[in-house]
């Protein structure tokens, strides 16, 4: 399929200030190339090679993505910035605007602060908290005014890496939390560390962890501009991730993009 003359349309509403519309437009393709046999990679090399992907670079979060194609965390980081830098054109801040407005984005955002929540509600109480998370994340720079004397903190990309010899934290946790590990896993490694990683919860321990769901709205567009590669899993599969003895409550955020699953003792 020739996708150039619909990047004709998507650049001319970008061109007329209908920004919103023409971004939409432009996922909405992209979400229904991902759908399709080979179509994605097709799709993809399209763009590149179009004016509209000039355009699209004024936007300060994706010309960022293009600069740091290996480093997804901070591509994360900047999602969560509601201001640009001054010297950004008229096109390029209102292309920000319109991608932070996409649920992609808006679910990358609500995942970190509802991790966040989690982790500052288990910190005012006192639990002892075991926190797998990349030292670049966003979650660590709102942590810089805490005491963080009862948190155990492990670098996600490096634990992925570790032989199933290797030794965990000799703790018991009243919270793990591991909101991006499984960006990082295939649904068999994951479900792997969760009953090496669930061994460490305590009586009333939760472990808590979140994922990307599989062909979740703009997914065509995390691929084809964001150059970002995750690995998705099904909310049932996520469900059943939990060990013998514990109980496992998932969910999906109002977007659609990202599901949660939290197992207890049970």
């Amino acid at each position: 399929m020739h996708y150039s003359s619909l990047y004709d349309h998507v650049l001319s509403e970008l061109e007329f200030g209908r920004t919103e519309n023409g971004i939409s437009l432009l996922v909405g393709m992209l979400d229904m190339a991902e759908m399709q046999s080979g179509a994605a990679r097709q799709a993809s090399a399209q763009l590149q090679g179009h004016a509209l992907h000039r355009m699209l670079l004024e936007d300060p979060l994706l010309a960022d993505a293009q600069k740091r194609p290996s480093n997804p965390v901070h591509r994360l980081n900047m999602l969560g910035q509601n201001t640009v830098a001054d010297e950004v054109s008229s096109t390029g801040r209102r292309l920000f605007a319109a991608t932070r407005a996409m649920a992609f984005t808006r679910a990358l955002r609500h995942r970190r602060e509802h991790a966040e929540r989690k982790l500052f509600r288990a910190w005012r109480s006192g639990q002892k908290i075991w926190l797998i998370v990349d030292p670049g994340c966003e979650i660590m720079a709102s942590m810089d005014a805490l005491d963080t004397s009862n948190i155990v903190i492990s670098d996600e990309i490096s634990l992925r890496q570790l032989s199933a010899s290797t030794e965990m934290p000799d703790a018991q946790f009243d919270l793990i939390l591991a909101p991006h590990l499984p960006d990082l896993l295939t649904t068999r490694a994951l479900r792997q560390w969760t009953a090496r990683i669930c061994r460490h919860l305590s009586a009333t321990g939760e472990f808590a962890m979140s994922a990307l769901l599989p062909r979740h709205p703009g997914a065509g567009w995390r691929r084809a501009c964001f150059h970002w590669e995750p690995k998705c899993h099904a909310e049932q599969d996520l469900a059943h991730m939990a060990a013998t003895g514990l109980n496992t409550h998932s969910y999906q955020d109002e977007t659609g993009c990202i599901a949660w699953v939290e197992m207890r003792r049970a």
